[in-house]
């Protein structure tokens, strides 16, 4: 599946995940300081860490500062997050000058989680100044530096991140916290936050240090986009390429869990209107909320429902709702879609998209009124009359979203009529046949007539136009046919004729529909 493609579907989890990511990059930074503790009870007195280096499953660190001369080898000390059973340094070798005897560790196995001895678990005094360290993750590199001092019986957490990654995956976040004891309980509660404050998330958490056992809530505060104001790539600039013009508001909460070294999670995505493009696709007053119960990958435990004040992918296709899940294996199943257009309905059937994200939606069209999609053309002096039904495919390739081979006809007898104020520019001075054309579409009654739909989302859009009937003020009314097709932004041209396809009452009898 294309990377790419991989990382947008996953925006709208995107910023409860940089929590989640925060959080588990200070679990090994504040384990590190039970090592200066056991040195202590070795016969040192002041510890202090400062460089650190962090991978997914190691950490290594690269240089001790003690309160005697020491020369060190590198410590490995391996780790799975949320199921720590110990820290085991091989290969290590200190060596110090206490009473003029040489001290030397070899061999060091620390007891934690899950073996832990007794019930009482004291925080070691430490204190952390520009402790720098990298960590390589699933989703790029990242840097942090940690300070850390002693306050009473807890530990008070800054965490400055930033990302490796080109793109970055996320712009500096600043993780401040307060790190307690109480028995055998570890409790953190801090809050993650960009330096402007435009991103804030709350978390707090515990762990059991005998069981292995603990859990986190974290809450991403309502943030508030604006077109020409905050918009996601100024907090994620990994997603410029594919999120703009996004305005509304946006929040959520999010819930881990960890046992026998297992994680799960649960979160709650709220969109309360928020309108954006994507993939050259256009989504506009997007109302829902998005339940999952894994983050990642990520997985919905139901169809989620969705309405939407207008939807447009090469060419307008209303407004409506859309009942779909994230299934285990990564492909999306549409349980149904409603869609609104032009006085008549769009539907989908139940479809799966594959996790490539590859495939067609094909909308069974119904009782279109072509007198109400005319105002989309935005064509001067252009009326249609008809009702048309018909099947409108859209394609879902890597390069986003087409509607090919759509095909609309009308049911019964009609009229098609282009008087335009004066003829445009492609057409004067033109061949005997186009005038002829332009005579007869002042007021062509049409038999017969079929719409061809072809458009790349964000590009052009062709309509052609197949009808057969009669001007019956032109050559007595001789029948013949006329094919020709019109060709424009017409999805962008959506836009600004959102009142015609958005009626909240219809949205609302759509959302009905897909819940059915």
């Amino acid at each position: 599946m294309d990377t790419r493609r991989k990382r947008i579907l996953s925006i709208t989890a995107l910023a409860l995940l940089s929590g989640l990511l925060a959080a588990v990059l200070a679990l090994p930074a504040i384990l590190t300081a039970f090592l200066p503790e056991v040195l202590r009870q070795a016969g040192f007195k002041d510890v202090s860490l400062t460089v650190l280096h962090l991978s997914w499953d190691r950490l290594e660190l690269e240089a001790v500062s003690l309160d005697q001369a020491v020369s060190a080898k590198r410590l490995s000390i391996t780790f799975t997050p949320f199921g720590l059973t110990g820290l085991e340094a091989k290969n290590l070798n200190l060596k110090a000058k206490t009473d003029g005897k040489s001290l030397r560790l070899g061999h060091l196995v620390l007891p934690f989680a899950g073996n832990a001895q007794g019930d009482d678990f004291n925080l070691p005094h430490i204190k952390l100044d520009q402790a720098r360290f990298d960590l390589d993750t699933q989703m790029g590199p990242v840097r942090g530096i940690l300070n850390s001092e002693h306050e009473g019986a807890a530990m008070r957490l800054r965490l400055e991140l930033s990302s490796g990654s080109k793109p970055a995956l996320f712009r500096p976040l600043i993780l401040t916290g307060l790190l307690t004891a109480e028995g055998p309980e570890l409790s953190f509660a801090g809050r993650l936050n960009d330096p402007m404050h435009r991103l804030v998330i709350g978390i707090k958490g515990h762990q059991n240090q005998q069981t292995a056992t603990g859990e986190a809530k974290i809450e991403l505060k309502r943030i508030e986009f604006d077109q020409s104001g905050l918009q996601p790539h100024d907090l994620f600039p990994i997603l410029e390429p594919f999120l703009k013009d996004v305005s509304g508001p946006f929040e959520g909460q999010a819930q881990l869990a960890w046992r026998d070294g297992k994680l799960t999670s649960l979160a709650n995505l709220h969109s309360h209107g928020l309108s954006f493009e994507s993939q050259g696709a256009a989504v506009r007053n997007l109302m829902g909320t998005l339940s999952l119960n894994r983050l990642w990958p990520l997985r919905t435990p139901a169809p989620q429902s969705f309405s939407f004040g207008m939807l447009s992918a090469g060419a307008p296709l209303g407004s409506g709702a859309v009942a779909f899940s994230l299934e285990d294996d990564g492909s999306i199943f549409f349980k149904r879609a409603v869609l609104n257009l032009a006085d008549g309905k769009l539907r989908l059937d139940p479809v799966r998209i594959d996790p490539d994200l590859n495939g067609t939606l094909n909308f069974q069209a119904s009782n279109v009124h072509l007198s109400s999609l005319a105002p989309l053309f935005q064509i001067e002096g252009i009326a249609l009359d008809g009702i048309v039904d018909g099947v409108i495919p859209v394609h879902l390739t890597s390069d986003g979203m087409k509607i090919s081979g759509a095909r609309l006809t009308a049911r019964d007898k009609g009229f098609v009529r282009y008087r335009p104020a004066s003829a445009p520019a492609a057409l004067q001075d033109s061949q005997e046949g186009v005038s002829l054309m332009m005579a007869a579409l002042k007021d062509f009654r049409y038999d017969s007539l079929a719409l061809g739909l072809d458009g790349q989302a964000g590009g052009e859009t062709t309509v052609t136009f197949q009808i057969k009937g009669r001007n019956p003020g032109l050559h007595n009314g001789v029948p013949f046919e006329l094919n020709f097709r019109l060709s424009g932004p017409l999805d962008r041209l959506a836009k600004q004729a959102y009142g015609i396809i958005s009626l909240p009452e219809q949205i609302e009898a759509a959302l009905a529909e897909t819940n059915r």
